[in-house]
């Protein structure tokens, strides 16, 4: 049975609960083992800090061998008085959004940075893309992008060929692991390019990756595009 602990901080800050979640949680966006909902902000006379643990035994463990002994420690800059507690036994916890729904919240924002770039515009990538060295791309068109110094030069390439398009996926499969995740399906549309309407049909697997609480994307791969890449051929120059 889940068990819900609501701890007020008399006179608690946002800046003294930033301190003193930053002590007793793994990271930044991720909670401690067990816990599977935590929410947190200013209430009357201080702060309030809600959690809820897969079971009573699980949240006795966080509180014994983490919480109480970094507290007992002290936290620089964390709350400066105990909190008072409640404790609820839960009977019944109704869906927030998980892990898969935020995953399919940061595909959206792929995808409409995806047919931005379809209309010529390319600048919305660089919010939804980490930016990292080990971010990859393979695209229906051309080969391997590894980094985002190579990655984000690539979309805006694109985009400047695109003059008006649009692309849809189908057939969506997400999965989730603790920061990873992945999604599958087809892509499919039709795009101007170089003045020719292309369109395009084939699979492809995402990637997202969870920094600093958000999903980012980190690879995208897609099925060649043999439309696309005969377009391009037909616009190189002769050798």
């Amino acid at each position: 049975m889940a068990y819900a602990v609501v701890h007020h901080f008399p006179g608690g800050t946002k800046e003294q609960y930033a301190a003193s979640v930053a002590a007793v949680h793994p990271g930044p966006g991720k909670l401690p083992e067990g816990q599977i909902y935590h929410a947190a902000g200013p209430s009357a006379g201080g702060w309030t800090v809600v959690a809820v643990h897969e079971s009573q035994e699980n949240w006795e463990q966080f509180r014994d061998t983490i919480l109480m002994p970094r507290m007992q420690q002290g936290i620089a800059g964390g709350f400066a008085t105990p909190p008072q507690e409640t404790a609820i036994a839960i009977e019944t916890l109704l869906p927030s959004m998980g892990a898969e729904d935020e995953v399919r919240q940061a595909s959206e924002r792929f995808y409409a940075a995806l047919n931005s770039m379809a209309n010529g515009d390319a600048s919305p990538m660089s919010a939804v893309w980490a930016h990292r060295e080990d971010v990859t791309t393979m695209h229906p068109i051309g080969q391997r992008e590894v980094g985002w110094e190579q990655v984000g030069p690539v979309w805006e390439q694109v985009a400047a060929m695109c003059t008006e398009g649009q692309v849809r996926l189908h057939d969506q499969l997400i999965r989730v692991g603790t920061d990873l995740a992945y999604e599958v399906g087809v892509e499919e549309g039709e795009i101007t390019m170089a003045g020719e309407r292309v369109a395009f049909n084939g699979r492809v697997t995402n990637i997202y990756r969870r920094e600093d609480g958000e999903w980012k994307i980190v690879h995208h791969h897609s099925d060649p595009s043999p439309a696309a890449n005969d377009l391009l051929s037909r616009l190189q120059p002769p050798a």
